[in-house]
């Protein structure tokens, strides 16, 4: 829907101005002041809403703007007036409310997108595509999980891949299987029960031993008495009878007592301490065995989360694909990017296309492009924004130039040529 005429008197600083449109591109041309600004600002105020106010010095203004098939007229100062009109007559009870619904919103500066800084950029993509900072979040913290398992996944095999080569080197004869240890415990056990009763045994006799050196030693010293102590005779002779009577018996019992030989336990040591060497060997074998398993396990797993993850990141591609209306437009990492590279890195024809799509996407209804100051753009640039807009958009752009008569010249809010 583009404009087929526009015609205003006393409003901002216009005077009168009429203009017919003949193409897609209507050029406002003048010096700074003449009031090329006007026409943009009062076209965007009139089907959009908002202050338009009268030219200083007069008491009303009249705003006039034909569409394809409606009629608009404002008019401004002591009465403001608003009304809409179809081809056929018709008129509409709540007009601003009626465009709004037609138009939708224009904006006088398609190309602000471009110049925004990187977070303003993303929160009015977010403002045009409501659902798209949801999907950014879903798909962002699914790629991010996998991330996080991929991680927890390679440092699983690299800690087991240290193991392996830090784990002690498996003697070349260990047997297959663990040696049975509960025979030999049994004969251990046995030999040290025997060990045991041969260390009781040399204890009793030495008991005995000393028992015997003592009572031999009492006799001694009796018979000695005997021979010093007179008096002490008799009992003297009584106690070394005595005395004769237990060594008779001690002796018996000495010399009828028999130690057992003690055993050898250098050959069941050896077995034993065998026997523990050998398991622990197998069992250091099957631990290694499970650690180059799980090694191979892990490295498995961080391949297929690779898989996933590049499925999550094709996702993610896909919905931001399907939920931003603007061609090769993604956001990665918290920043905005088109055709693979940050915004900025873009040339300025480049970040122009980029604007319009996002005006033109903000607005698919009104094929209308209000451009002021335009005259900032480079040639190459205004090129490309021409070229973008080839689909049925109407621009109207203004330029400070005053040494070409092509476009509309405008001096003192009137206009001095015909295109």
């Amino acid at each position: 829907m583009s404009i087929i005429r526009f015609a205003a008197q006393n409003v901002k600083k216009i005077k009168a101005i009429e203009i017919n449109p003949d193409g897609d591109v209507v050029r406002i041309k003048g010096a700074n002041g003449a009031g090329k600004s006007s026409v943009i600002q009062t076209i965007l105020t009139t089907l959009c809403g908002g202050e338009l106010p009268v030219r200083r010095g007069q008491e009303k203004g009249t705003v006039e703007i034909d569409l394809e098939n409606f009629k608009i007229k404002r008019t401004v100062g002591k009465r403001n007036s608003l009304t809409v009109k179809s081809n056929d007559g018709s008129t509409y009870p709540s007009p601003q409310k009626f465009l709004k619904s037609l138009l939708g919103d224009i904006s006088a500066d398609p190309l602000a997108f471009a110049r925004m800084g990187e977070r303003d950029r993303i929160d009015a993509l977010y403002a045009m595509c409501p659902d798209l900072q949801d999907v950014v979040r879903e798909h962002d913290a699914e790629i991010e999980e996998v991330k996080r398992r991929r991680s927890s996944v390679l440092a699983s095999t690299n800690a087991a891949e240290e193991a392996v080569k830090a784990a002690p080197a498996i003697p070349e004869d260990t047997p297959e299987f663990p040696v049975s240890v509960e025979p030999i415990e049994t004969r251990r056990a046995s030999v040290a029960a025997d060990m045991k009763a041969c260390y009781e045994a040399q204890s009793r006799k030495d008991s005995l031993q000393a028992h015997f050196n003592k009572n031999q030693y009492d006799a001694e010293t009796c018979a000695t008495d005997i021979k010093n102590i007179e008096a002490q005779l008799v009992e003297r002779k009584k106690a070394l009878a005595s005395l004769n009577d237990v060594l008779s018996v001690t002796k018996e019992d000495m010399d009828a007592f028999v130690i057992p030989e003690l055993p050898d336990a250098t050959a069941i040591e050896h077995e034993y301490k065998n026997a523990l060497e050998v398991n622990a060997a197998i069992a250091e074998r099957e631990r290694q065995e499970g650690l180059r398993t799980a090694v191979g396990d892990s490295k498995a797993l961080y391949s297929s989360l690779l898989g996933d993850l590049q499925k999550a990141q094709k996702a993610r591609a896909d919905a931001l694909s399907a939920a931003i209306p603007i061609p090769d437009l993604e956001i990665t990492d918290g920043v905005l990017m088109s055709k693979g590279g940050p915004i900025s890195e873009l040339c300025t024809a480049e970040r122009v296309l980029l604007g319009v799509e996002f005006a033109k996407a903000k607005n698919p209804k009104a094929k209308i492009l209000l451009i002021d100051d335009a005259s900032l753009l480079d040639s190459r640039s205004r090129a490309a924004l021409h070229t973008a807009c080839m689909d049925g958009y109407q621009i109207w752009e203004v330029l400070n130039d005053t040494d070409s008569d092509s476009g509309i010249i405008i001096e003192d809010g009137e206009v001095v040529n015909d295109e």
